[in-house]
C-alpha cells in the first residue's frame, strides 16, 4: 500500500500547526504556544522554527524561556542553529550542551568563535568537558568527532554470568547500544555479541567462545565519507573506533551514517549545480557571495565560448543558418557530459574507480558516446535536411558526433582529474565541463562548415 497519503496528511497537519503558531505569536497568545511545544518532538519543533521569521523566532524562544529543549538544537540549520545560540548567554548555551550527545555538541561548538568556545567550556561540568576537548582535537567530519564515548566494551575473559551482572548493575549505560564489544587485555577490540544474543548463552559461556568477528574497526581520524562506505559495504549497525594505539575510544551507529549520508547526498547535490552549501536560511549576502564566484567562473568561460563563434563569422555570414544550430551541438555536448559526470563521480564517491578499472570504464563511455553520438547524428541530421537546409545536414552530424565522443571523454577525465587534485569534482566540474562541451561543439560545427561549405 502507498504511504503517500499518509505523508500528504503528515504535511498538511505540520502545515496547520505552523500557521497556528503563528497566528498564537501575532495574538500574543503565551499560554498557547507554550502549550503547543510542550506536546511536539523536538524534530518538529525544529520544523516550526526553520519556518519563522527571524522576529518571530526571537519572540517564540522568549515565551518558551527556560521550557525551551536544547534537543531542538540538534535539528537545526546550522544559520537558524546560530541566529538562537548568539541570542543566549554562555552559561545558558553550556547548560543546554551538557544536555545533548557527544556529537551534536561537539558540532555546535566548533560553529563557534574560539573565545566564545572557550568560555562556553569553562561553565561545563569536568565530566562532561573532557569528552567536548577531546572532541574538538580531532579534525571536523572525522571519526573522531562523531563517535559516543560512551561504549560497553568487556574483557574476553569474563562469563556470561558476570557480563549480565554487569549489564544489570551498570548505571551509566549509552541509550542506545546493539552490542556489547570484546576487548583483550590492552583494550583492543577482538569480537562482539550482540545485545539480543546475551540470554541465548549459557551463564558459564565465556564470551570469547561466542562472540563474532569486528566487521571493521574505524580509527578516530578516519573521514565520515570513509566512514559511510564501510557501514554499506559491511551493513553494519555500529562500529568500534581506536585510538592511533589500537585502543577502543567509542562507537558509531548505524543511525547516525544515515544522517551524514543525507547530508553528503544534499551537499553533492548542490555542488553539481555549481552552488556551495550555505544553507537554505542564510541571508542575501551570504547566498549571494557563496553563488558568485562559480557565477564569474562561468561567465568567462562563455566568453571562451563565445570567441570561438567570433573567429567563424565569414561562415556563419555566407550560411545563417548555422546559427539555428548551434545550440543543438553544444546542448547535446553538454547533457552528455553531465551523464557521464554524474556517473563518475558518483563511483568516485563510492571508490568504484581506481588504476585497476580506470582505462575499461574509459573505454566504455567513449563507446556509449559512439553509439549516441551516431543515432543523435543521423536524427539531427535528418531534421535539418527536411527542416533546415540540406547543406547545413551533413555538417551538423559530424558536430554532433563528435562533440558527444568528446563529452563522453571529458566528463570522465575532468572530475577524475579534479579528483586527483585534491578538489571537490562535483562543485568544480559543472563550468569547466559546460564551456569545453560548448567550445568543442562550436569549433566541430564551424570548422567543418568551413571545410565543406566555402
Amino acid at each position: 500500500m502507498s504511504k503517500l497519503p499518509i505523508e500528504i496528511h503528515r504535511y498538511e497537519t505540520a502545515q496547520r500547526r505552523i500557521a497556528f503558531i503563528i497566528s498564537s505569536l501575532n495574538s500574543n497568545s503565551v499560554i498557547t504556544t507554550r502549550n503547543i511545544f510542550k506536546h511536539i518532538h523536538a524534530s518538529e519543533a525544529a520544523i516550526v522554527l526553520h519556518f519563522l521569521s527571524p522576529s518571530q523566532r526571537e519572540k517564540l524562544i522568549n515565551i518558551l524561556g527556560s521550557d525551551f529543549d536544547p534537543y531542538i538544537l540538534a535539528f537545526l540549520d546550522d544559520e537558524v542553529r546560530e541566529e538562537i545560540v548568539d541570542s543566549w548567554a554562555n552559561d545558558q548555551l553550556g547548560k543546554a550542551l551538557s544536555s545533548l550527545n557527544e556529537h551534536d555538541a561537539l558540532e555546535i561548538l566548533s560553529e563557534l568563535h574560539p573565545e566564545q568556545r572557550k568560555a562556553i567550556l569553562k561553565s561545563i561540568s569536568p565530566e562532561i568537558r573532557i569528552f567536548l576537548e577531546e572532541g574538538l582535537s580531532y579534525p571536523e567530519k572525522s571519526a573522531g568527532r562523531l563517535m559516543c564515548y560512551q561504549v560497553v566494551a568487556l574483557p574476553q575473559y569474563w562469563t556470561m554470568e558476570k557480563a549480565k551482572s554487569f549489564l544489570a548493575k551498570a548505571k551509566h549505560l549509552p541509550e542506545e547500544f546493539y552490542s556489547i564489544f570484546i576487548v583483550d587485555n590492552f583494550n583492543k577490540p577482538v569480537g562482539f555479541i550482540k545485545l539480543q544474543d546475551v540470554y541465548r548463552y549459557a551463564k558459564s559461556t565465556v564470551l570469547s567462545s561466542c562472540m563474532e568477528d569486528v566487521l571493521f574497526e574505524a580509527s578516530t581520524d578516519t573521514d565520515q565519507e570513509e566512514l559511510a562506505l564501510l557501514f554499506k559495504q559491511y551493513s553494519a549497525i555500529n562500529a568500534p573506533i581506536v585510538n592511533k594505539n589500537g585502543r577502543i575510544v567509542g562507537v558509531i551507529n548505524a543511525n547516525l551514517i544515515v544522517n551524514i549520508i543525507f547530508k553528503e547526498s544534499a551537499e553533492d547535490l548542490l555542488h553539481m549545480a555549481g552552488v556551495e552549501d550555505t544553507g537554505f536560511h542564510a541571508n542575501i549576502i551570504e547566498t549571494a557571495r557563496a553563488r558568485f564566484k562559480w557565477l564569474f567562473v562561468s561567465s568567462c568561460t562563455a566568453m571562451l565560448s563565445s570567441s570561438v563563434i567570433g573567429m567563424f563569422q565569414g561562415v556563419i555570414s555566407t550560411h545563417h543558418q548555422l546559427s539555428i544550430v548551434l545550440p543543438m551541438t553544444a546542448a547535446m555536448g553538454g547533457n552528455s557530459g553531465m551523464q557521464v559526470v554524474a556517473v563518475i563521480i558518483r563511483a568516485l564517491s563510492n571508490r568504484q574507480i581506481s588504476t585497476i578499472n580506470v582505462w575499461r570504464v574509459l573505454r566504455k563511455e567513449v563507446l556509449v558516446g559512439l553509439h549516441n553520438g551516431f543515432i543523435f547524428a543521423i536524427l539531427f541530421g535528418l531534421i535539418s535536411y527536411f527542416f533546415i537546409s540540406k547543406q547545413i545536414a551533413f555538417v551538423l552530424s559530424i558536430a554532433i558526433m563528435l562533440n558527444i565522443v568528446w563529452s563522453s571523454l571529458i566528463g570522465m577525465v575532468l572530475p577524475m582529474m579534479l579528483d586527483k587534485m585534491g578538489l571537490d569534482p562535483a562543485l568544480s566540474t559543472a563550468s569547466f565541463l559546460t564551456a569545453m562541451t560548448d567550445m568543442m561543439g562550436y569549433t566541430a560545427l564551424l570548422l567543418t562548415a568551413s571545410y565543406f561549405l566555402l
